[in-house]
């Protein structure tokens, strides 16, 4: 339940489509395609919807995936929560643009604004023509990156959303993880800024800390708060830290910055079950009523660890956030064959006062696998496991090998 960062640095704008940097270099990358990590080969394998033009080459200052890393202490661990992470958020957005335009292949012009290194981006190429994408960041690192690594369009983002430059409209415009990281005062203007740069057609789509995750703490009246403390190494914490939303808050930066009464529609938890998701469309009466968006199974594999007799337990929760929907069961795998399957059964306090999800409180679950060889001898065999609603929905939990799971903080 990491928060999610994009990369923000850079103050100077620049021209929308100029190439911002040269082509990356194989010593510029945390991780390269060619290094075929049998993780990574897996996860490509089962969710990716092309395989073999899937480019997974990670920028060596790409701070979500650094973030994983400093948080997990280990590659093949961070790997996966990247791309598992990449893979969830276009789901989502999959499901707004399939819900608005019919398909990713209706949208003209896609802008995802904040875009870091690229996490979604190795995703949405393969449902949308680079030349339909445009990236923003204020890292111009990352915007170059993005046009050489994925042939997308971009331009370099500001610090003040008064000094953007750019001439282009956009049908649908993304924003995970920047207004949740802005001081009250960029808030409304850059809701202002990106809302205006839609197409008659368009919707705007971003992401919200809500008050829920504070938890301990308060919203005072205003219904914010800013925190100067955020997970990026570069960014002054006052202009990039976390801020804490309210709806009503959300409610009136729109109506104030957008016009009164503008409609809207709040997506409870949509970014990778932690985030809020906001929608607002070019059109003040924008309805809302017939998007049918599917949080699906959740969860994680909390321990695994190796027994005295040799084999291995597993435990963590599983969870599905639909209303009305449950886990069915949550199955192990080993080099892909299901090798156990189990049922959410043991009490979770923790997870129901984290997510606010009061359904949760048994969404505990364990299993055993029974082995003859030693950790050693496991250590190149691929776990994933995986949680299953009762309606067939399913869920990547997690996904690595065993020597890169056995002992380690995997959550």
């Amino acid at each position: 339940m990491s928060k999610q960062l994009q990369g923000i640095k850079s103050h100077l704008p620049m021209i929308r489509t100029r190439r911002v940097r040269d082509r990356s270099r194989a010593g510029e990358l945390a991780y390269s395609t060619e290094q075929n990590n049998p993780s990574v080969r897996a996860f490509i394998g089962r969710c990716v919807r092309v395989p073999a033009n899937f480019n997974a080459n990670i920028y060596k200052e790409d701070e979500v995936y650094l973030h994983g890393l400093d948080h997990l202490k280990n590659t093949d661990l961070a790997l996966m929560l990247y791309f598992k992470y990449g893979a969830q958020i276009m789901d989502e957005v999959r499901q707004i643009v399939t819900w608005k335009f019919g398909g990713s292949g209706e949208v003209s012009s896609f802008l995802d604004f904040a875009c870091g290194y690229g996490r979604v981006t190795r995703f949405l190429i393969q449902e949308l023509p680079p030349e339909r994408i445009w990236v923003s960041d204020i890292y111009a690192s990352a915007v170059g990156f993005q046009q050489d690594q994925f042939g997308v369009n971009g331009f370099v983002s500001v610090t003040d959303p008064e000094n953007l430059i750019c001439e282009q409209k956009y049908d649908f415009i993304f924003v995970a993880s920047l207004f949740s990281h802005l001081p009250q005062r960029r808030f409304g203007a850059w809701l202002k800024k990106l809302h205006g740069l839609l197409t008659p057609r368009g919707l705007l789509a971003f992401s919200v800390h809500d008050e829920y995750i504070l938890r301990d703490q308060t919203i005072p009246a205003g219904g914010c708060r800013f925190l100067s403390d955020s997970e990026s190494k570069y960014l002054a914490t006052g202009e990039y830290g976390s801020m804490f939303v309210t709806e009503g808050f959300v409610r009136d930066m729109i109506q104030q910055t957008i016009g009164p009464n503008w409609s809207y529609l709040r997506l409870r938890r949509g970014l990778c079950g932690f985030q809020d998701i906001y929608l607002i469309g070019a059109n003040p009466q924008e309805e809302f009523s017939t998007l049918n968006f599917r949080l699906g199974p959740e969860g994680h594999l909390d321990k695994c660890g190796l027994l005295p007799t040799g084999d291995i337990q597993l435990q963590g929760w599983a969870g599905d956030p639909a209303t009305g929907k449950a886990i069915d069961e949550v199955r192990v795998f080993v080099n892909g064959q299901v090798v156990q399957r189990c049922k959410p059964t043991l009490p979770r306090p923790d997870v129901v006062t984290v997510l606010c999800e009061p359904k949760y409180a048994n969404a505990g679950w364990e299993c055993t696998l029974p082995v003859s060889e030693s950790s050693a001898q496991l250590s190149d065999e691929v776990l994933e496991v995986q949680a299953v609603s009762a309606d067939g929905v399913n869920t990547v939990l997690h996904l690595s090998t065993l020597k890169a799971a056995i002992g380690r903080r995997l959550s």
